[in-house]
């Protein structure tokens, strides 16, 4: 018999696959618990574990090596009413106006509880009852229907009865 001496560690003897000679197994990514990045070996190398796909990032949920991610939150936006999105593929229920005279983004500002600087226009005080208009604050109104035999500008003034 042969003494053929230590290997030193990482090394084992047997440890890359063959016998009676010092080697070492590297652990895959995906044996650590892990998907990204760089990480030990196990032999003293170095592998990648590769990368995530958007909007995930690397420990971006708060774990190394692991493609995650941390949602944001409706006040992190300064959001405060209707739906946005989380910057994590989801969406964010925001809540709804509760001053008098606010609405969600009434002020202008998406998702921000705001009073109306514009004053819409009403069917009624457009001298309107059929059709669809812009009630002049960029929004639209839906003036209804006629009843038959009358169509919508069917008397020659649009959107009106006749």
């Amino acid at each position: 018999m042969l003494q053929c001496g230590n290997c030193t560690l990482p090394m084992a003897c047997g440890g890359g696959g063959v016998a009676n000679a010092c080697g070492c197994t590297p652990t895959p990514c995906l044996a650590n618990g892990k998907n990204c990045g760089a990480l030990a070996d196990g032999c003293g190398g170095m592998i990648s574990c590769g990368t995530c796909t958007a909007p995930q990032a690397c420990a971006g949920g708060g774990a190394a090596n692991l493609c995650g991610c941390t949602p944001t939150t409706c006040l992190a936006q300064g959001k405060n009413c209707g739906a946005t999105v989380d910057g994590c593929g989801g969406m964010l229920q925001c809540g709804d106006c509760v001053v008098p005279g606010e609405t969600c983004a009434g002020g202008d500002q998406a998702n921000v509880c705001g009073a109306c600087a514009c004053v819409p226009s009403t069917c009624m005080t457009l001298g309107k009852n059929c059709g669809i208009l812009a009630d002049g604050c960029a929004g639209v109104l839906a003036c209804g229907t006629c009843t038959l035999p009358a169509t919508c500008g069917g008397g020659g003034a649009a959107t009106v009865c006749g």
